[in-house]
């Protein structure tokens, strides 16, 4: 046994396979093991006369304290344990131990390392027979040497790592300045001084780092990066203002050279007053300035926790980074002059851009306005007349009958019949006509409110109460039209909404649009589904979404299939059969949305699912926008 710990040096499974087996063999096991300590669970690392079965068994197994299992009992006690019959142990929790492994006798022994247990020496019989006093006593100098054995692999590991860490050090120096070079063609500022300071400080062995940028306008040192601070010490670094000649990083930047403290606790020329918030638990420092042509560009400083000096590459080493980080801030200065000069020009194109399309939409307005005007004046009053001689013959006819009504009854029944069904028909025509003229009148009167723009007082309103009021009108106004009208309205208000504003009475007919619709594509879906499990559904969210509020519409109806949803806004267009729409509603509801209040309104939708509109208003004034989909 000892030469097998002895040639197994670095490898443990060929001494716990060993320790196992001879244990058993000596001590008239049929079978066992050794679970070892892996996380928070003890798990078999090594076992011994089991079926391939059993085997797989234990192998899955994860054991903690407690009574349920021979490792658990042995983890509980500190001790050698044994269970004289696992079939009659009324706390015994693994049945598969007795059913498939056939083990009856179980003994358990610790392996205990600075009195704590690390594993357990587990040896059964399948045989009701308990471990005599020798041989637990045995297995006891058994489990002495598996803990040997561990021991002096964890040691062993922990020299191979550090040795490792070493070879890894090397390395990295030896690749630093091609690794640099990489980093430094990255045009994002942060993540290459990140980089940067990131490996000043590892290749350092320091405990934190930050890279400074020289503010030559106000004469002081800026933090841009940092690593391995906490957050509220990075804060007390930027309300410090370091000038040039103070601290070690200003004294660095003066004499354009690294500046290196040992104990910066002992250092006279560090200021009392505010030097412990920052440099609390530090104690060596070394501080590099960043130079361009002798000219301060920042400054590099790391800080250890513990009293020494650094290796004596460390200095020659940060200076390399140091240049690094000056070609870095130097890039990103003329990157960032490139894009300000390329946002401009994205400015200026997005604002000509909404300009036409302001301007397109002027004129598309203007010239449905001159339509309505002509409309208006050459088609409203034929209207008028059409509609009221319409009415006025309906009541004429109902005198000529009543009048010609003893002519009529003198008449025998096929010509009485004639009259009447003339009559009728005659009643009928005028009635269609009415009604398709009334239709008409409803159009341009449409017309006109679109072709009028939007207008309005605006004032702070509470959004969700205007939401619930214009719901509750658009409901009662659809259940006073059709008696059998029913739909589930659902309401998610958001709680304290700040007050936004905007112009009422002009949302008011924006949100009365939306809820209409959504009445009609629910309701539509429950008549041509013939399902009477069906429930038409309208859903109304509103929401604060940064800047702006958000106002959501949501219906389980028909739905709007996707190459219609970029027409719903225009003049006219409508979904709807002809009579039942005049196809104004969504777009002058998009241009009070948009133009008024520089929000937004899109669509989003699934055909037989649902149809979801969405408004968002911002609370600052914006310029109006294009975007309807989503």
């Amino acid at each position: 046994m000892l030469k097998v710990i002895s040639r197994s040096t670095f490898d443990l499974q060929p001494v716990l396979d060993t320790l196992c087996e001879m244990a058993g063999r000596l001590c008239g096991a049929d079978l066992g093991g050794i679970a070892t300590r892996q996380g928070h669970v003890y798990r078999f690392a090594a076992t011994f006369g089991q079926s391939p079965d059993f085997d797989a068994v234990l192998r899955q197994q994860s054991h903690s304290p407690g009574r349920g299992s021979i490792i658990g009992r042995v983890l509980v006690e500190g001790r050698a344990v044994q269970i004289a019959d696992l079939a009659a142990d009324p706390d015994y929790a693994l049945p598969e131990s007795v059913q498939i492994g056939k083990v009856r006798s179980n003994l358990g022994v610790p392996l205990m390392r600075e009195g704590l247990p690390i594993g357990v020496i587990v040896l059964g019989r399948q045989r009701v027979e308990p471990f005599t006093e020798r041989q637990i006593e045995l297995v006891r100098i058994f489990a002495d040497q598996a803990v040997i054995a561990i021991e002096n692999t964890r040691l062993l590991g922990e020299l191979q790592e550090r040795t490792d860490a070493l070879t890894r050090s090397v390395t990295e120096l030896q690749a630093l300045e091609e690794v640099l070079r990489a980093v430094n063609s990255s045009l994002d500022l942060d993540t290459v001084l990140a980089t940067i300071i990131g490996r000043a400080v590892g290749l350092s062995q320091a405990d934190e780092g930050t890279i400074y940028q020289f503010d030559a306008s106000e004469q002081v040192f800026v933090p841009k990066s940092a690593f391995g601070m906490s957050a509220e010490r990075v804060a007390v670094l930027r309300q410090r203002k370091i000038r040039l000649g103070e601290t070690h990083l200003g004294r660095a930047a003066v004499a354009r050279a690294p500046v290196y403290v040992d104990n910066v606790q002992q250092d006279p020329t560090m200021p009392g007053r505010g030097a412990g918030d920052v440099l609390e638990g530090i104690h060596a420092v070394l501080a590099v300035p960043l130079l361009r042509d002798d000219r301060v560009v920042g400054g590099l400083v790391i800080r250890r926790r513990r009293v020494g000096a650094f290796a004596p590459t460390i200095p020659t080493l940060l200076q390399t980074f140091a240049g690094q980080a000056v070609l870095a801030i130097e890039n990103a200065g003329l990157f960032r002059e490139a894009g300000r000069a390329r946002a401009e020009a994205e400015a200026a194109l997005a604002d000509l851009r909404r300009a036409q399309d302001r301007l397109i939409h002027a004129e598309k307005m203007a010239s449905l306005g001159q339509l309505t005007a002509g409309i208006a004046h050459e088609i409203k009053n034929p209207l008028n007349f059409v509609n009221n001689f319409a009415a006025l013959s309906v009541e004429l006819l109902d005198e000529l009958k009543a009048a010609a009504a003893e002519a009529v009854a003198a008449l025998d029944a096929d010509k009485r019949a004639d009259i009447d069904e003339t009559i009728a028909i005659l009643t009928g025509n005028l009635d269609k006509i009415a009604e398709h003229g009334r239709r008409a009148d409803n159009i341009v009167k449409s017309m006109l409110e679109h072709s009028r723009g939007v207008s309005g007082e605006r004032r702070s309103v509470d959004i969700s109460a205007l939401v619930d009021e214009a719901l509750n009108l658009a409901y009662h106004g659809a259940r006073a039209q059709d008696q059998s009208f029913n739909i589930t309205l659902e309401r998610d208000y958001a709680p304290a909404l700040k007050p936004i504003e905007v112009a009422p009475q002009e949302m008011t007919r924006v949100f009365l649009n939306l809820f209409g619709n959504g009445f009609y594509a629910a309701t539509r879906r429950a008549r041509e589904s013939g399902n009477g499990s069906f429930q038409p559904t309208l859903g109304v969210t509103t929401r604060e979404d940064r800047e702006a509020v958000e106002i959501r519409v949501r219906d389980n109806g028909t739905g709007i299939p996707p190459e219609i949803q970029d027409q719903l806004f225009q003049p006219f267009f409508t979904t709807k059969p002809t009579g039942e729409g005049t196809g104004l509603g969504l777009s002058i509801s998009y241009d009070v949305v948009t133009q008024q209040h520089g929000g937004t309104i899109t669509v989003d939708s699934e055909v037989g699912e649902f149809t979801e509109f969405t408004v968002r208003l911002p609370r600052h004034r914006l310029a109006s926008t294009a975007g309807r989909r989503r």
